[in-house]
Formats: structure tokens, C-alpha cells, sequence
């Protein structure tokens, strides 16, 4: 091992000592960040009514607005388009092969992605009947607390 080579070893050790300070730096950052945000949006404390574009930053934080519905819509569409223009393509190669990747295709990717909307809509019905039982539940008691004076009087 020559001199150079020596300091070649010695730069990388350098470097990787100085990537591990600056991530030490860049978690303590991420963290000062993650905490403001937190307090200053999502915080139960902080229920505020906000508008314009803090309203979308804490629904999105909050995980009120989810993105990942309009995302399966995107890359739906995307990889239709993609299998039909593959199996276009197969025109030329093989007929059987052309009608199977483009309906076999076509129908497979339809139903991973219908599954996938199956459950993104069971957990917006869930968090829809979760939060008209929680709007109900004071009514709930308030009609249980008058039957129960109505009954005490009657017994009376």
C-alpha cells in the first residue's frame, strides 16, 4: 500500500465521519420540525378553526385529506394505459398473446386496484359512522336521562 492509497482511506474516513455529524445534525433538525409542526397544527390543544392554507396543512397532517385515493386513480389509469399499449404491440408477435394481456391484463389490474379502493372506502364509511355516533351520543344520553326522570316520576 503506497502513499496515496493511504490517503485515499484516510479522505473516505473523513467523509464518513463527517456524513455521520451532519445526520446527527439533520435527526436533530427533523425533530425540532416534527415537534413545532405537531404543536402548532395537530395538537389537541390547538383546536383551531383555520383557514385557507393552514386548514389544508392540518387536514393533511391530521390525516383528515388522504392522497393516497387519488393517487391509486392516477397509477390506475397510468398502468391501463400501459397494458393496453403493451399488448398493442403484441399484435404484430402472437394474437392470443395480444387478447390475453389485454384482457387478462386489464382485468387483473382492475380488481388489485378495486381491492384497494374497497378498503380506502371501508375506512372512510368506519370514520363516517365513527363520528355520527360520537355526534349522537349526547343525544343519546340526554333521551336516556328523560326516560329515566319520566320513569322516577311515574313510580313516585
Amino acid at each position: 500500500m503506497d502513499y496515496n492509497d493511504m490517503m485515499k482511506i484516510m479522505g473516505t474516513a473523513s467523509q464518513i465521519e463527517s456524513a455521520k455529524n451532519t445526520q446527527i445534525v439533520f435527526f436533530i433538525l427533523a425533530l425540532a420540525a416534527a415537534l413545532c409542526t405537531y404543536f402548532l397544527f395537530i395538537s389537541p390543544a390547538k383546536k383551531k378553526n383555520y383557514t385557507g392554507a393552514a386548514k389544508w396543512i392540518h387536514e393533511f397532517l391530521d390525516f383528515k385529506k388522504s392522497l393516497l385515493e387519488a393517487i391509486l386513480k392516477i397509477s390506475y389509469i397510468f398502468f391501463a394505459v400501459y397494458i393496453t399499449l403493451t399488448a398493442i404491440s403484441f399484435i404484430t408477435v402472437d394474437a392470443t398473446l395480444f387478447f390475453a394481456t389485454l384482457i387478462v391484463g386489464n382485468v387483473m389490474l382492475r380488481v388489485v386496484y378495486e381491492a384497494a379502493m374497497l378498503l380506502i372506502t371501508i375506512a372512510k364509511n368506519t370514520t363516517d359512522i365513527n363520528n355520527k355516533m360520537k355526534n349522537n351520543a349526547p343525544a343519546e344520553k340526554k333521551a336516556e336521562s328523560t326516560k329515566e326522570a319520566k320513569k322516577e316520576k311515574e313510580e313516585e
